[in-house]
């Protein structure tokens, strides 16, 4: 596999000499693109996995606190039973919303399925690819494709910030945001 990457790159490489440099680098683009759409829904599935752990684990922890705290009125070991359990589900929920798996699993998922969707138009000549010529129509879809990831890449930074600070951004850019007539 990795001989043939090479000699697809090599060839690639050659035919941009022959037909102007750009054409090589927008067809390794265009065939970079469903690798690139395909690691987001990797990302996407993995924190939803990891998100749906933890929320398990609160879940089933909190019932079994619950019968561990009747059972204890019986004998002692249940109250330590409790007792660890509790922390448990504390944990496993401070975990989850501090990392907040799911928003990060559904953003993912949305860039994943804006990309495919202009995949799949830049292919088939639709929406706003129809009637351009192939290099003003790549000309678009590299720049839609780099715009959806940017948003992707400010989405992941705003859920690195913690909430008072993702607040306040937010609050700063409807502050200066021009307000209708």
């Amino acid at each position: 596999m990795r001989k043939l990457e090479i000699e697809r790159r090599q060839f690639l490489g050659s035919t941009s000499d022959l037909n102007g440099a750009g054409a090589g680098l927008a067809a390794e683009y265009r065939e970079e693109v469903p690798g690139v759409r395909d690691d987001y829904r990797r990302s996407a599935e993995h924190y939803r996995r990891r998100h749906n752990r933890f929320q398990l684990t609160v879940i089933v922890g909190s019932i079994m606190t619950s019968v561990c705290t009747t059972a204890a009125a019986e004998q002692g070991v249940w109250s330590w039973l409790a007792v660890a359990l509790s922390a448990l589900v504390s944990i496993s929920a401070g975990i989850i919303s501090y990392f907040k798996f799911r928003e990060r699993s559904l953003s993912l998922q949305q860039t994943a399925d804006a990309i495919d969707l202009e995949y799949q138009a830049y292919k088939l000549g639709i929406r706003r690819y129809k009637g351009l010529d192939p290099d003003a129509a790549f000309a678009e879809f590299a720049e839609e494709i780099e715009r959806v990831r940017g948003e992707q890449r400010k989405k992941e930074l705003q859920l690195e910030q913690p909430p008072e600070v993702a607040q306040g951004a937010r609050t700063h850019a409807a502050a200066s945001a021009p307000s209708a007539p």
